[in-house]
This record gives structure tokens, C-alpha cells and sequence, in this order.
């Protein structure tokens, strides 16, 4: 955590919230605002209809999902398709310029750089925690 009136981090473990990993399902939080930003969500009204590829988890399995229930659900299908319209080199453009987010190694793939253990892409929970401040133009936290 961050605490801002007293411009200071707190965490459990202190070393280990440096340490850079594979970001999983926390990319779907800045996936969903780069892709809402650049309009290949329309709104979290869209709906995003199951393409009948096998998936992981049966709820992924609807057929059809908002952004909002696709976020409950954990799907990745929701991101899958936005990180899709949207296209390598636009994603790596926010994730390297616009969004600072974590290493910026996103070579693996549009569709796994950032899950799985495929691509090279990591951050550390200190970087996730400064994230939405700088998603929100407000700049890092010291």
C-alpha cells in the first residue's frame, strides 16, 4: 500500500514487494483502461461474445460477457479481444510511453505476454501499487 498523507509504503514484506513477476490477471485492470482510452471497448456496457475456443474455467463459457462480468468472472476472453483489436505495436506503445508499467518487456505475443510464464514481461507489487496514480495523470508516488 501506499499511504499518501504520510508519502510512505507499507507492505508485509518488504524485499519481496520489489521483486518483479509475471503481472497475470492483474493486467486486466490497465488492459480494460488502455482499451476503453482507445475505444476498442466502447463502454463497460459492450458485450463480448465466447468464440467457442476451448477455455479454462466453464464461466468463461458464456456467451456473452460485459467488461464488468467478464471482470468478475476473471475471463480472459474480455481482454483477449480488446488486446486484440487494439494490436501489438498500439499496447506496446501504452504500456512502454503512456503507462510506465513495469519492466515494458511485452515480446511473447499479443495474446500471453503477460500470462503463463510465456512472455517477459514483469512487475513488482510497489510498481502495481504506483500504477493507478500515474493512470490518473497524477505522476509516480515518490
Amino acid at each position: 500500500m501506499f499511504e499518501p498523507a504520510n508519502d510512505r509504503y507499507l507492505a508485509y514484506n518488504a524485499a519481496r514487494a520489489d521483486q518483479r513477476f509475471i503481472p497475470a490477471s492483474t493486467f486486466k485492470i490497465p488492459n480494460a483502461l488502455i482499451g476503453l482510452e482507445v475505444g476498442s471497448i466502447a463502454d463497460e456496457k459492450e458485450v463480448f461474445r465466447w468464440d467457442g475456443k476451448p477455455v479454462v474455467r466453464d464461466l468463461w463459457e458464456l456467451t456473452s460477457q460485459t467488461l464488468a462480468t467478464g471482470m468478475a468472472a476473471a475471463s480472459c476472453g474480455c481482454s483477449r479481444r480488446s488486446r486484440a483489436a487494439l494490436g501489438r505495436e498500439r499496447m506496446d506503445e501504452w504500456i512502454e510511453s503512456e503507462l510506465e508499467y513495469g519492466n515494458r518487456d511485452i515480446r511473447g505475443g499479443i495474446e500471453l505476454f503477460w500470462l503463463c510464464g510465456v512472455g517477459r514481461w514483469r512487475i513488482s507489487a510497489k510498481e502495481q501499487v504506483d500504477f493507478p496514480s500515474r493512470a490518473r495523470g497524477r505522476g509516480r508516488p515518490r
